[in-house]
Formats: C-alpha cells, structure tokens, sequence
C-alpha cells in the first residue's frame, strides 16, 4: 500500500470530519482538499493546489506559501479563517496562477517581495475585498487579471493596476471584469467598460 502510495501524483480529499493531513511523503504533484483541516504537512512536489472550505488559519497560508514548486493556487469559499490575508516576503515565489474564489476577506496584503511569478489572477464572488494589493500592479509577468462579481472598488482598483502596467510598457496585460450586475450585460463581458 505504501509503494502503491508513492506513486501517487493526484489526490483529491473531501473531508466530512476535521482531519490532520500529513503528506508530506507523497510525491503530489496536484491535491484538492474540500473540508475542515486541523493541520497538515504538504510535499515539496505540489504545484498545484486548491483548497475549499478548509477554515486554515494565516500560519498555515504561510506555509504553503513557501512550498517551491507551487504553480497554481486555487481558494474557494471558506478556504482561511480570517477576514485578512498577509502574504509576507518571499511567499509564493513561483506562483503563476492564483484564484480567489467565494471568499470573506475583506483586505489582502501583499509585500513586494511575493508573488514575482505570477501571471494570471482570477477573483470572483468575494463581495466583500476592497482591493488588490498594489503590488500586484508591480508584477512584470502579469498577463490576466480577472474579477467576476465582485465590488466596485475592487473593480477600480483593477483598473489602477492596469494604468501601472501601461506605464511599464505591458499594453498586453488583458483585464476582463465581469460586473456584479452582469445580467444587465449583452456581452457579459466587459473589457474596462461598463455595462449600461
């Protein structure tokens, strides 16, 4: 069973109980974890990782923020118990992909030292996030960033990435927003403009 366990690349946990994961063993290279966890130890190996309903606490997000391989985070509903996200230095250095989905936050941090990597940013249904940090707007691999349903000042803000981007010469940063009122939409899709 062990052997058979070592071979493991994908994994996928729903957990009706809490439960204490240590899989820092396993070769993962993809887990997605639905469900309370207490605690957990994830391999060095993971590049892509979500996470739904998992109520961590800011110490753990920290941790995963310093796994090395880690390409793609996905956050969806109660991911983190609090209403704040601090990513410090040197967190999720090689983080392309970052997906904030149905979450509570309220404010997110970011220091200039994180996420250098990241080239796609996806938040949808987080009414209650203000901004983006505007560090992000410093990012030179940024490509996408995209808000579906949120507020309007995390729209604005948005747009204030854009602009820095612009100033450093990247026209080809694309922000799609996806308004909180999309059904008054014809596109559905709105590229900066917005829906009448």
């Amino acid at each position: 069973m062990v052997k058979k366990a070592s071979r493991l690349r994908k994994l996928k946990c729903h957990c009706k109980e809490p439960l204490k994961l240590k899989l820092n063993a396993l070769q993962l290279e993809t887990l997605s974890v639905n469900g309370k966890i207490l605690n957990f130890t994830l391999p060095a190996t993971l590049t892509k990782l979500t996470l739904s309903d998992v109520l961590l606490p800011q110490s753990e997000l920290s941790n995963i923020g310093r796994l090395p391989n880690l390409v793609v985070l996905k956050l969806e509903h109660r991911a983190f118990q609090q209403d704040k996200w601090e990513i410090e230095d040197e967190e999720f250095l090689n983080l392309k992909v970052l997906k904030l989905r149905s979450l509570k936050i309220t404010t997110w941090n970011a220091s200039d030292e994180s996420l250098p990597n990241l080239e796609h940013l996806l938040i949808e249904n987080c009414f209650n996030l203000q901004e983006i940090p505007s560090m992000v707007g410093d990012i030179l691999t940024l490509k996408m960033v995209e808000t579906k349903r949120c507020g309007e000042s995390l729209e604005k803000s948005v747009k204030d990435i854009q602009e820095v981007q612009e100033g450093y010469g990247n026209a080809e940063l694309k922000v799609l927003i996806y308004p909180l009122h999309i059904k008054n939409c014809n596109t559905g899709l709105t590229e900066i403009e917005d829906c009448d």
